[in-house]
């Protein structure tokens, strides 16, 4: 049975994707997702936004943009770790998972768990969009390789 972390996870999946998928597009036809969780040595939800969307992309699935979901922590000397492992964030003061839109480069949804200051959100912010480059180069990368094929 599917706990409260799971309807949490889920819940934030259903919003995102929600919004980025055209379904206007695809009239009386129902789009579902699921997404198994197979191992988690930290970043789960990172981690299920990036396959998710991956998945939608392979699928040909219209959206109205692709999205990159990045997870860092706050450890407790205030170093924040960028796709910490679950060591990292059981040993860490503040952890948030960011997930920004290709096009815009803005921030369509935000999950913070912990207590930090706005000058480490703000940071931590600022490093996670700088990351989520890093997938977006990662999803053209796996589109330009099935073009080819």
């Amino acid at each position: 049975m599917p706990g409260c972390l799971e309807k949490t996870i889920e819940t934030f999946l259903h919003q995102i994707f929600n919004q980025i998928i055209l379904v206007h597009q695809h009239p009386r036809t129902a789009f579902e997702l699921n997404v198994q969780e197979l191992h988690n040595d930290g970043c789960l939800v990172s981690c299920a936004v990036n396959s998710t969307c991956m998945a939608l992309l392979d699928a040909g699935i219209p959206m109205k943009d692709v999205v990159a979901a990045v997870t860092c922590c706050i450890s407790s000397n205030g170093n924040i770790i960028i796709d910490p492992l679950a060591s990292d964030l059981s040993d860490s003061k503040a952890s948030l998972t960011v997930v920004v839109e290709a096009k815009t480069k803005s921030i369509l949804a935000l999950t913070t768990e912990g207590m930090f200051t706005t000058a480490q959100l703000n940071d931590s912010i600022k490093r996670c969009a700088q990351t989520s480059e890093t997938v977006f180069e990662h999803y053209l990368k796996y589109v330009k390789t099935q073009a080819q094929s």
